[in-house]
């Protein structure tokens, strides 16, 4: 684990799948609370990260022109304001 101010971070590639995990904080496993949990089977309660549906950028362009084909799907709008918008008196304060 490398620490970053009150962080820290540890890089690790997963397989594809639902993968539990602890940390071990002052030789004691813990896990941490505001993350998913999940129990195992003795009712010990894990961290839980699922990375099924996860695809690493390994620099080809498929993985471009895949991710390009999903966000020309999506709308876009841009409202542009009316000049006076810019130009009008702040509200009154209460």
């Amino acid at each position: 684990m490398h620490r970053s101010g009150n962080d820290f971070t540890y890089i690790h590639n997963l397989k594809k799948g639902k993968h539990a995990f602890k940390f071990i904080v002052d030789d004691e496993w813990r896990f941490a609370p505001d993350q998913p949990t999940v129990a195992d089977v003795e009712g010990r309660i894990n961290n839980f990260i699922d990375v099924s549906d996860f695809d690493a950028y390994v620099g080809d362009d498929q993985f471009l022109l895949k991710r390009d084909k999903s966000v020309a799907n999506d709308l876009y709008a841009r409202d542009v304001p009316d000049l006076d918008e810019y130009t009008k008196d702040p509200p009154p304060l209460p």
